[in-house]
């Protein structure tokens, strides 16, 4: 990104930086009502994206959910088809302040010839999870958070 700003004149980058900065921050929004405007601008600029560029199929970006820990995926509806479901994962996520920690709990590969699929656990690594967020235990974690929560 730098190399190529650098080949342009500093008030066009200037003005670049200022948007750029702009649509990152409408794509990170940590607190988000539950209403559809919320996503708007985040939204149009996908659809211009994807109308500049008609090969691209999607976009991938942080979610700022669990602080950067994981992505959503934006898909356009026709592209669907291009793709296939091979696996599913279950996770929890567990946050305390600025602290998050993603803890994968079950999975199965999928197969296309059946319709359902089992999930299987996987050992749970939640005393690392506690441990990680500075706790002993999911009970001391669960604690802080309604402490957390009343203030």
């Amino acid at each position: 990104y730098d190399t190529i700003l650098k080949d342009y004149p500093k008030d066009n980058t200037d003005r670049w930086g200022i948007f750029n900065e702009f649509i990152a921050s409408e794509f990170a929004k940590e607190t988000i009502r539950e209403s559809d405007y919320e996503y708007l601008i985040s939204a149009l600029f996908t659809e211009r994206l994807f109308n500049l560029y008609p090969l691209f199929d999607g976009v991938l970006y942080p979610s700022t959910r669990v602080g950067g820990e994981g992505f959503n995926i934006a898909i356009k509806s026709e592209s669907i088809r291009k793709i296939r479901l091979t696996g599913v994962l279950e996770s929890m996520v567990y946050k305390y302040k600025e602290k998050v920690v993603v803890d994968n709990t079950a999975f199965c590969n999928v197969d296309i010839d059946r319709n359902n699929f089992c999930l299987r656990e996987l050992i749970r690594s939640e005393k690392f999870c506690m441990r990680s967020l500075g706790f002993s235990s999911f009970k001391e974690f669960m604690k802080a958070c309604e402490k957390e929560n009343q203030q």
